[in-house]
């Protein structure tokens, strides 16, 4: 397990997280638990080459585009580990596929990776599915985060920690400004500013449109409540099996 968490401390990924079968062992019924057994993934099937097959090997779950360069690199450069990595598919396919283990009690990797919003999921009810990382230290990192980005793996006010992250950053928008320019209009710079752009364009003859906006998006429309200081989640760990949702708040509809 020390050999894991040296390892999630260099690669790269939207979230990593450690699974239900951290170290190749089982879970139990009702939380994740690391299982130190070296020889458990000796048969596992990779999509990378392992560099040292008689290491100890750690399966990974991934889908970032430079994950199997970065497994590599590692590989090459570490004789007591090795990473066995498989594409397991992108966000909700993958997702399936590790529910599909949790039920079944086996088959899942030793690290997943987790979008910051789909890891909630995993470890707010009563069953946790996911690894507490704080037992083998992962708490003395904190001071290396963001307070935000430290947040999106931990629960408990910062106590339990079940991911490392190491993709964050901020929403932004990028202007074509030749558009602005031929339609002589103002790069809007606030939110009502935003709206008048939209309706000058149009009445200069633009016929495309200002930006686009997915709704069903679990990581914009999330964030665009959160900068009008809207909270639309609510839960303690001290009771698991309430989570309260309110998207009609004022800061909610001001979005909407």
């Amino acid at each position: 397990m020390k050999n894991i968490t040296k390892l999630m401390s260099v690669l790269a990924a939207g979230a990593v997280l450690l699974s239900i079968t951290a170290c190749g062992g089982k879970g139990d019924s009702s939380t994740a638990v690391g299982k130190e057994d070296k020889s458990a993934n000796n048969s596992a099937q990779c999509q990378n080459k392992i560099k040292k097959p008689g290491a100890e090997k750690v399966t990974l779950w991934a889908w970032y585009p430079a994950i199997e360069k970065i497994v590599d690199d590692y590989n090459n450069t570490h004789d007591d580990l090795q990473v066995c990595w498989t594409n397991a598919g992108q966000g909700g396919g993958e997702y399936t596929k590790f529910n599909n283990a949790i039920k079944a009690k086996s088959g899942a990797a030793d690290i997943v990776q987790l979008e910051y919003e789909a890891m909630p999921q995993f470890v707010a009810g009563a069953q946790k599915h996911l690894v507490d990382l704080g037992q083998y230290g992962m708490n003395k990192h904190k001071n290396e985060y963001t307070e935000g980005a430290w947040k999106s793996v931990s629960m408990g006010g910062g106590k339990t920690v079940y991911g490392v992250p190491v993709d964050l950053g901020p929403f932004v928008m990028f202007v074509r400004q030749d558009i602005f320019d031929k339609y002589k209009v103002k790069v809007p710079t606030t939110w009502d500013e935003f709206a008048q752009a939209g309706r000058d364009l149009k009445a200069a003859g633009y016929d495309g449109f200002l930006s686009d906006w997915p709704p069903n998006n679990t990581g914009m429309t999330p964030a665009l409540f959160a900068q009008k200081n809207q909270k639309i989640y609510s839960y303690s760990v001290a009771t698991p099996d309430k989570v309260k949702v309110n998207y009609n708040g004022k800061g909610s509809k001001e979005v909407l």
